[in-house]
């Protein structure tokens, strides 16, 4: 199983458990060693989406960035290839549906409520946001 699959199987498999920041792929406040910042010092990490993605993606991946926006006040910068990446954060799925899933479920653990764009759900500040390392 290569990297990207175990990485987009362990986002898939989230569970409450996650939010105790002690488990793998889990998000929280405060980074440790091999985690991903989502967002640092306010500052959202740059967003890469594959040009030729479906456009359910492409909705999905604008949902994330609105919601990382909210989160720290910020948009996130988009960048057009994975050479102007820093660190890999990836996020797949085995087709469109899975991709979607993995974007909703990561922004649902980051604290933004599916129900915000309907319900006017509140998103709270975060001026750190990491995803520990699998």
């Amino acid at each position: 199983m290569n990297l990207t699959t175990r990485l987009a199987t362990a986002l898939l498999l989230l569970t409450p458990a996650a939010y105790a920041c002690n488990q793998p792929v889990s998000v929280c406040e405060q980074g440790g060693p091999g985690s991903f910042p989502l967002v640092l010092n306010r500052r959202s990490a740059s967003l890469l989406v594959e040009p030729g993605a479906d456009s359910a993606v492409q909705l999905a991946a604008n949902n994330f960035a609105r919601g990382l926006e909210r989160i720290s006040g910020q948009a996130p910068r988009r960048i057009s290839s994975l050479a102007e990446a820093q660190g890999n954060l990836i996020i797949a799925g085995s087709d469109r549906r899975g991709a979607v899933y993995g974007l909703y479920d990561l922004s649902e653990k980051i604290g933004v409520s599916p129900w915000h764009w309907f319900a006017d759900v509140p998103v709270a500040r975060k001026n750190n946001l990491y995803v520990a390392a699998a």
